[in-house]
């Protein structure tokens, strides 16, 4: 039987929705290796290997599990009204999320959380969806104010990367005027009557969720758990290159997180690619050889591949089986039978 057109098309746009970032990613790599001999890399491993200290890794290690625990609590604050959940069931949720992100480009993973959020309480997805978008700006605020921190802390060493100034200033700025323009339409969104489309209707309590959460009373705990969140990123680049023996400073380390950061806003599965050459940049920048520089950003790398796949996968397989083990709720009575 004949595949009909429009069924072609549909295959061919999904095929080019996953190959497209693979290609994105892939290029980014490639361009970050270009011009490396491989006994250059070889020698960069080598020389990498000799000065490692297990210590820093085992405190880059702790500093992940901590990042993942502050997310989960984090997250439990944002969705504690409409839908409240244990702490396990919010670093749970969370970092299965952060393993599907590794596999789905542009953070799609994401959506497991307002989808999970439904399951666990009486919430609509539409409302569970607004929370979840309330936790990224949270997340985002508590970048944003790392950020000036450290770009006030650390403009000198900035004028080695004019570009990566620019873009935290930028950052900053537009971070501020969003929630500027966010508060100040906030009035209008709550006076906005429920409307009767369907999508709309959506859309509605989608803002609503959002408009409903994102208050001083719920940004007051958030946003500090948020920042040490990030302070925890800066720390795991920090602990990853020092155990292997090469010496940062934590604004540096924090300049390779905010590289790093915005890298990712390019959509590749897992950041593979963007995020290797924003690292790999950074370091040359501050004097690391590149071969050295492109071995420790993939190392930094791997360490947020591998342990949210470690993290994820063990709590996606506990979660399977407390599901499996909780009675199976009644199916409603069709209507012909009602």
């Amino acid at each position: 039987m004949p595949i009909p057109p429009a069924s072609r098309l549909q295959t061919l746009k999904k095929a080019a929705n996953y190959a497209l970032p693979i290609v994105l990613g892939g290029g980014f790599l490639y361009l970050t290796l270009r011009g490396l001999p491989l006994r250059e890399l070889k020698a960069g491993i080598g020389n990498l290997l000799e000065r490692i200290q297990p210590v820093y890794l085992a405190v880059a290690g702790a500093g992940y599990l901590l990042l993942a625990v502050l997310h989960g609590m984090r997250f439990r604050v944002v969705l504690k009204r409409a839908a409240p959940m244990s702490l396990p069931q919010a670093f749970a949720l969370y970092s299965i999320a952060t393993m599907l992100n590794l596999f789905m480009p542009a953070r799609a993973g994401d959506l497991y959380k307002p989808m999970r959020a439904v399951r666990l309480s009486q919430t609509s997805f539409a409302t569970a969806l607004g929370l979840a978008f309330t936790d990224l700006i949270l997340w985002g605020i508590g970048f944003v104010l790392c950020m000036v921190v450290v770009a006030l802390l650390a403009w000198e060493r900035l004028a080695a990367l004019p570009s990566l100034r620019l873009v935290i200033v930028a950052e900053a700025v537009g971070g501020v005027l969003g929630l500027l323009l966010f508060a100040a339409l906030a009035g209008k969104f709550a006076a906005w009557p429920e409307p009767a489309g369907k999508y709309l209707k959506r859309l509605w309590t989608f803002l609503q969720g959002m408009y409903a959460t994102l208050t001083l009373q719920t940004a007051a705990p958030a946003i500090p758990l948020a920042i040490l969140g990030w302070l925890c990123e800066i720390l795991i680049v920090y602990g990853v290159i020092h155990g292997f023996g090469v010496s940062i400073t934590l604004a540096e380390s924090a300049l390779v997180v905010a590289a790093v950061t915005t890298a990712m806003i390019i959509p590749s599965p897992g950041g593979v690619g963007p995020f290797e050459a924003a690292g790999t940049f950074v370091l040359t920048t501050y004097g690391v050889p590149k071969a050295e520089a492109a071995i420790l950003a993939i190392c930094y790398h791997l360490l947020f591949i591998a342990m949210p796949l470690l993290v994820g996968g063990i709590c996606f397989a506990v979660q399977t089986v407390t599901d499996r083990s909780l009675p199976k709720q009644p199916e409603p009575p069709s209507p012909a039978l009602a």
